[in-house]
């Protein structure tokens, strides 16, 4: 993205009037004031048209600092369409001074909801995903080709490396964008803890000790009853995997449990007309809906970090979030 100071450099003029010596551009002040404005309006009523009628919805929020360390907060929208379709729009890229307490974020995601219109969601399930993890890995990668131009800390980098390698082909997977991923977290998870990240013989006591700290932190982080609840359910709904990753000890609650939500559907049967059609069709979007990864947050920062560049750095915070907006939704 180029700044709107552009169309008044000299090179920039001088290309246009090679191109056409009639032609003038307008100038930066003309898209500042006047284009950008409007545009950002138009593409907001649009999207507040599509968000209307919406009944069902998820939420997923990351934190950003720009390269003068001002601190932002995202809010992105996941939901599906009428034509079942997942959909995702990055609502807003706000300016957020507060402390990143749990208080001060949901008060800012509270404030950004009601702006928009939408009603708080019943129930919620927050995740953190550390920036950029695969760039670091191929980062460690990269280094790890150079060897014999580097004389130390490769068995450091290799012990680092192996953990951190294997798990890229999950973080890819996870992360798609038009597609429900949560049924793959129980799986995913019995993979880690039993294959990809045991322990082997060749392991050095750092790879051993990164191994038992992302495990540790993955099975902490599922642990609860609701998300474990969430877990077992979707992944006993995904016809690749059925009861194949559930404890013994719950296979029987999970299949009571899905059992008296299929026949609370099938009691709606008797009314079975068109209107009764419509409300199944409500209740299977509640139930499916939206459980996106964070993929699509790190993409609104990306693009926050080509708009927030070096020769851009003063823009308000207002103009950020304008830009923003437009970038992740055109």
């Amino acid at each position: 993205m180029v700044p709107f100071q552009t169309v008044e450099r000299s090179r920039f003029k001088d290309m246009t009037k090679t191109l056409d010596l009639r032609y003038k551009p307008p100038s930066h002040k003309y898209f500042t004031e006047t284009e950008m404005p409007k545009l950002y309006g138009q593409l907001r009523e649009r999207v507040e048209n599509d968000l209307r009628e919406l009944k069902y919805y998820a939420t997923t929020t990351d934190l950003w600092s720009s390269r003068t360390m001002a601190p932002y907060i995202s809010l992105t929208i996941h939901y599906i369409t009428d034509e079942w379709k997942l959909a995702s729009r990055c609502l807003q890229t706000s300016y957020f001074p507060d402390d990143h307490t749990g208080e001060a974020i949901a008060e800012g995601l509270k404030d950004a909801l009601e702006s928009w219109g939408l009603r708080e969601p019943r129930h919620w399930l927050i995740t953190e995903t550390p920036t950029r993890s695969g760039s670091r890995q191929q980062m460690i990668e990269r280094v790890l080709e150079q060897e014999k131009a580097i004389s130390q800390d490769i068995d450091v980098w290799e012990s680092v490396n192996k953990p951190l390698s294997p798990l890229m082909e999950f973080t890819d997977a996870l992360s798609g964008e038009e597609y429900v991923s949560v049924s793959y977290l129980r799986p995913v998870l019995h993979l880690l803890n039993n294959t990809v990240l045991a322990h082997s013989e060749d392991d050095t006591d750092l790879t051993k000790h990164m191994k038992m700290a992302i495990l540790q932190y993955l099975n902490d982080k599922y642990s609860d009853p609701a998300t474990t609840d969430l877990l077992d359910m979707a992944s006993f709904a995904d016809p690749r995997f059925k009861d194949s990753y559930i404890a013994d000890d719950r296979k029987d609650y999970i299949k009571a449990r899905a059992t008296a939500e299929i026949q609370a559907l099938l009691g709606m049967q008797a009314e079975y007309t068109a209107a009764a059609g419509g409300a199944v069709k409500r209740e299977a979007k509640k139930v499916k809906r939206m459980w996106h990864t964070l993929q699509r947050n790190i993409f609104a920062f990306s693009t926050g970090g080509n708009i927030v560049t070096c020769h851009r750095s003063a823009l308000k915070p207002e103009t950020v979030d304008k830009l923003a907006f437009l970038a992740n939704n055109l």
